[in-house]
């Protein structure tokens, strides 16, 4: 009943996968995102495989312990699942697998574009806080990291395009899918 940080990136426009009009009808007409066997096994599961191995690198790193939590916004109406905070909550931990290309930005001082909203929806409902971007294979011989604190005025991007969202979702009108024509050679 959330609008969550996962989707920031593809409500915004920036996800490489799924366009924010695909986002715009799954939400509208209740359908979920199918994923195939292979991507479930090879991206998925080892995403999780990936985090539990670089956790301890980042609690390393942050040097405290970090827990999953799954929060939202005073109103209930903006909701994040964090890989890691600590117990303070001082800290947010969010851990992508290794992409050359993502770590690539990380190393020039950006979180790549798909992220960043994610990161940044994080960090609006946990104010005063900061999050560690990692970009690892769960090993410290590939892992790029880097700290991202709160951009207020993109905090206000967000919500007012979240804002637009749910109107688009609510105004949302189902076409058919456009008829291909499809021809026959003559013998």
């Amino acid at each position: 009943n959330r609008l969550n940080a996962s989707e920031a990136g593809m409500m915004m426009g920036v996800h490489p996968n799924v366009t924010r009009n695909e986002l715009v009808e799954m939400k509208a007409t209740g359908t979920e995102q199918e994923f195939t066997e292979w991507f479930e096994k090879n991206v998925l599961d080892n995403g999780h495989r990936v985090e539990e191995a670089a956790r301890p690198h980042a609690q390393d790193i942050i040097g405290d312990e970090l827990f999953p939590i799954i929060a939202s916004d005073d109103d209930n109406w903006l909701g994040v699942s964090y890989d890691g905070q600590t117990m303070d909550e001082s800290v947010n931990w969010e851990c992508k697998q290794w992409n050359e290309k993502k770590a690539e930005e990380v190393r020039n001082g950006k979180v790549p574009a798909a992220d960043y909203w994610q990161v940044l929806q994080g960090l609006h409902i946990n104010r005063g806080s900061k999050t560690l971007y990692m970009v690892t294979d769960g090993t410290p011989d590939k892992m790029e990291y880097i700290w991202v604190e709160l951009n207020e005025s993109d905090a206000e991007t967000l919500q007012v395009a979240w804002r637009q969202f749910v109107k688009d979702v609510t105004n949302y009108v189902a076409t058919d899918a456009p008829v291909v024509a499809q021809g026959k050679a003559p013998d």
